[in-house]
This record gives structure tokens, sequence and C-alpha cells, in this order.
């Protein structure tokens, strides 16, 4: 350093403001994330999710016990315009309207976060992160039922790991009727 002077650092938003870019409508976090899509946020060594920084520094306001939730089901967006407040409970109330997170396939029996299990056949078809198509589950059924092998073998075949095998084999009952095997 020049003349032994120590860096100073950056302004709190400006090194926030550093980390997303404005699109149409969502702003969308480009700095770390938790793995699982939600902004990760860090300064002077504390750390914190990107959506709930933003709420805080926009709303000048501490959202205290309650969940700071997307409107836009986009999880690195941190746009206050779409982050509302809410309790967990509203909080999985949207992951199960919106098909997302472990309550997939689960439908809401009241504020006690009961979950049992959807009456819905299609809801494996309807999941946003569906890795499988209708046309792959029927043609892996079809080729189990003539003898091509085992989950290895079906695997091997269709570039698949064998947990996708496996729900193609064993979930999307709606489908046991067209399929006829």
């Amino acid at each position: 350093m020049p003349n032994g002077h120590k860096c100073k650092p950056k302004p709190l938003s400006e090194v926030f403001f550093s980390r997303f870019k404005i699109g149409d409508g969502c702003w969308e976090w480009i700095g770390r994330n938790n793995g699982v899509g939600y902004g990760v946020f860090s300064w002077n060594g504390i750390e914190t999710y990107a959506h709930r920084f933003s709420w805080e520094l926009f709303q000048k306001q501490t959202p205290g016990q309650l969940e700071v939730r997307h409107s836009c089901d986009n999880p690195a967006c941190v746009n206050p315009k779409h982050l509302v407040l809410g309790t967990h409970a509203d909080n999985m109330r949207d992951a199960y309207n919106r098909l997302r997170g472990s309550y997939f396939g689960r439908r809401w029996n009241g504020p006690r976060t009961t979950w049992t299990k959807s009456k819905d056949p299609q809801r494996y078809k309807k999941h946003s992160r569906a890795k499988l198509s209708e046309e792959q589950v029927v043609e892996i059924r079809k080729s189990y039922a003539s003898g091509m092998g085992t989950y290895d073998d079906l695997s091997a075949h269709f570039n698949l790991p064998k947990t996708q095998i496996f729900s193609a084999l064993n979930k999307w009952k709606y489908l046991e009727t067209q399929c006829q095997l």
C-alpha cells in the first residue's frame, strides 16, 4: 500500500448492487448461491440470503421471524417488488402450489403443517423439475416388459440414473392404462 494506508472497504450497498443483474422484472443474483438457487450475500464476515438482505435494505426494516418469499417463483431474484413477507406455513403452501420443494406430490391439510399424499395422478408430469417425459416413461416400461434386463441394463441403455428408471417403472401411475405392458 502506498504511504502505509490500508484499503477502505467498499460500502455495503455498492458490494450488494454489484452482484445482481437487472432484467425484465427479476433482478438476477449472480453472486454465490446455496446450491439450490438462493443467493448468498456476505459482507464483513456476516452471511445471509441475498433476497432477505434486499428486503431489509429496501424496506428499511427486518422481517423478524417472518420469511421473505418470492412472488415471482425465482429463488435467485432480489427485486424488492417481488419479495413478500409471510409465515413458514405460507412459504410451504407456495411451494406446494408451485409444485416445488420436498412437498411435491403432497396436499396441504391445514395450519399445523400436516401433509398427505396428493390424489392427483398426474403430479409427476406437472412437476417443474420433472426429468422424464411421458414418452420416455412409456419407452422404458416397454423395454422392461420385453425383458431387456435389470435396472442397471436399462440405466445404461437410456443413459439415465437408476433412480429415474425406478421412477419410470414404479411411479407415473396414471400411465398404466396408456401403456398396457
